[in-house]
């Protein structure tokens, strides 16, 4: 009589929420076929044998804690939760100025002192232009914004590590709904002032396909952090800090949160006006995952402001190089008798020159033109432009950035400009991130020409009203 020999493997299989049970026999003879798994021939029976499984692995849901339910009394309350998310926002804007400021003082020291230890030990040469006036002068323009750009990074990981985004997410589901979207894409929308490029690939977790096309298309005019220092910059330099509410907000954190505000005023008029007719669809039910609320840790903040900083300074030590240095060449080109020529007379100057007709309406000059040419690239990257081209005219070289900028510019034309930045596309890097999630070029080029529009009848109005007032 044949001897048959059974060995007995249980191996727990994920799919879904289904675990599944599969014994293999071995014969010395002749290999008996497995039994099928229960998913396959008794569908109706699967959710008792789901529901033996998960008696077995004795798994009980851990209960929620008596501060966490407390907790979500309040961010969860209609009228509480919109309160507290409101006190939330004005909190971190007042932040990144009041907390930042010491920290961008001190950043802007060193690259002064630096820059200028630098200077004294190069010859006076092409070579220390460059380094001083090109790549000094630009990248250190924009690497004393760093510490407020980590501020803002800090609040938001805050709120996602403690669990409070998600129920932000659910109080927002009902303002989002009367612009034909739904609570999950509110988080797509935070993550997008800090980058449009991550916010768009969150975009996914939107099952609805036009909601998610309207989220992609809605999320840049979020003002990111990019736009940030360019923000820090005009308002530091037109805009006078006095307290509104006492100590605690300021006319600057005001005037950066009225920018915020203006960007998901327009993404909510910009998804009203995609879902009502090229997005038109049934209203999707939101169905979120709410974590239990949860003390972030301060290894994991470090770790994110490590990783985070290196993000800033290699692309500051790399797209922001490489826009300044080439800014600094057409600033330089063509020679005259074996000399630069007048920075106006330059082909970067040529080139703003060109540009002026058309922004000279929202009170811009060849400056700033040559400025935004250089945006497209990366938002913060005119304010590395501006400082090549103020270091290298002999009238605005002994001015800082800000006294500098206000000659190119009167208020009019600074809340113009302002207005310009916080609705214009962010950059190219984005253009490409939608046309590779909407699977076409007809979306980003649609999306570059209606925030193109909608950015300059933007700054004009607001031009034309500041003169108005004045």
């Amino acid at each position: 009589m044949p001897k048959t020999f059974s060995t007995w493997l249980d191996i727990e299989l994920r799919a879904g929420s289904i675990l599944g049970l599969l014994q293999v026999s071995f014969n010395k003879e002749a290999a008996a076929p497995p039994p099928a798994l229960p998913v396959l021939t008794e569908a109706p029976g699967c959710p008792a044998w789901a529901l033996r499984a998960g008696q077995r692995a004795a798994y009980r849901p851990v209960a929620p804690s008596l501060w966490a339910r407390r907790l979500d009394r309040i961010f969860l309350h209609p009228v509480w939760g919109v309160l507290t998310f409101g006190v939330v926002v004005v909190a971190v804007f007042q932040a990144m100025f009041s907390w930042a400021r010491p920290l961008m003082d001190a950043c802007q020291w060193l690259v002064s002192r630096s820059g200028a230890w630098i200077g004294a030990l190069l010859p006076d040469s092409w070579l220390r232009s460059l380094v001083v006036e090109g790549v000094w002068a630009g990248v250190g323009s924009v690497v004393i914004f760093l510490p407020q750009i980590l501020v803002l990074f800090v609040f938001l990981w805050l709120l996602e590590d403690s669990g409070y985004l998600e129920r932000a997410a659910l109080i927002a589901d009902r303002a989002l709904a009367r612009v034909g979207l739904q609570g999950k894409c509110f988080i797509p929308l935070v993550a997008a002032h800090a980058c449009a490029t991550p916010a768009i690939l969150a975009a996914r977790s939107i099952e609805n396909r036009r909601e998610r096309t309207a989220t992609i298309l809605i999320a840049p005019l979020m003002s990111c952090s990019a736009r940030l220092p360019v923000y820090t910059l005009v308002i530091a330099a037109f805009l006078p800090e006095r307290p509104l509410l006492g100590p605690l907000v300021g006319a600057r954190a005001a005037a950066i949160l009225g920018l915020y505000l203006l960007g998901f005023l327009a993404a909510f008029g910009t998804a009203r006006l995609l879902r009502s007719s090229l997005l038109k669809s049934d209203q999707t039910p939101v169905v979120l995952d709410m974590p239990p609320c949860r003390w972030p840790t301060l290894r994991s903040l470090a770790l994110r402001l490590l990783e985070a900083s290196k993000v800033f300074l290699r692309r500051a030590g790399t797209v922001i190089l490489g826009v300044s240095v080439l800014w600094w060449l057409l600033a330089h080109w063509p020679l005259k008798d074996g000399q630069p020529p007048p920075i106006g007379e330059s082909l970067a100057g040529k080139a703003g020159h060109a540009l002026e007709p058309l922004i000279r309406p929202l009170g811009f000059n060849w400056q700033i033109g040559v400025g935004l040419i250089s945006s497209l690239v990366s938002r913060e990257a005119i304010i590395g432009t501006l400082g090549t081209i103020h270091a290298m005219d002999p009238d605005a070289r002994a001015l800082g950035l800000q006294a500098a900028l206000r000659k190119d510019l009167d208020a009019a034309g600074a809340a113009a400009l302002l207005v310009f930045f916080a609705l214009m596309m962010p950059c190219v890097s984005t253009l490409a991130m939608v046309r590779r999630e909407t699977g076409s070029w007809k979306w980003p080029l649609a999306q570059f020409a209606y925030m193109g529009a909608l950015a300059y009848a933007g700054g004009f109005l607001v031009n034309r009203l500041v003169r108005l007032l004045a």
